[in-house]
């Protein structure tokens, strides 16, 4: 994905300077997170930017901070038998086996 890096950093220099940091975030690039939480679980979806340039992604890492609580369970439509994942205190990393253009995670509390 080919990407004008001073624009990138333009449009986050106020999360940047207002010291906001990402709480979820995968380890490839073009691989975009977010977090929706309730008490019962937490749903992260992921979309795969670069899916036209580097096709389905294997073994994808997805960091997550702020965890309250561990999750009973980790899965999604496409992983519905689990997903495997370590903690480590307050932040999880979650272990995607494969991602074409988007997944939805859930975790599950209860």
């Amino acid at each position: 994905i080919n990407y004008n890096q001073n624009a990138s950093a333009a449009i986050l220099k106020p999360l940047k300077d207002a010291a906001i940091d990402p709480d979820v975030f995968a380890d490839h690039r073009g691989v975009v997170t977010g977090r929706l939480s309730s008490s019962r679980s937490t749903v992260i979806p992921v979309i795969n930017l670069a899916q036209q340039s580097d096709g389905t992604l294997n073994k994808l890492h997805i960091t997550v901070h702020g965890i309250s609580k561990q999750p009973v369970r980790v899965w999604s439509c496409f992983h519905p038998k689990g997903i495997p994942f370590t903690s480590d205190g307050n932040s999880m990393t979650i272990n995607l086996p494969s991602i074409q253009s988007a997944d939805v995670i859930v975790l599950s509390y209860d």
